[in-house]
């Protein structure tokens, strides 16, 4: 909660400080959060089925690339 209160700060200071960000914040609308959420939703939705269809259908390819992504962040790493 003290983050949230401290993120509305912030926007607030920025809002009082730049007309641009006002007119930004000025018009978003519950109907417009709302709307841009489900859109959201939506693709996080299909981009999940997708993935779980390829992992089903191409399961040792997918082994690879997890592996092959495992071993890059530890080489980074170090």
């Amino acid at each position: 909660m003290l983050s949230v209160a401290a993120l509305a700060v912030l926007i607030a200071l920025i809002a009082l400080a730049d007309d641009r960000v006002r007119e930004r914040v000025s018009g978003v609308s519950a109907r417009a959060v709302s709307n841009t959420v489900a859109a959201g939703t939506i693709e996080m939705q299909s981009a999940t089925i997708s993935a779980r269809n390829l992992v089903v259908e191409k399961g040792a390819l997918t082994v690879l690339v997890i592996a092959g992504a495992v071993l890059f962040v530890f080489m980074l790493r170090t």
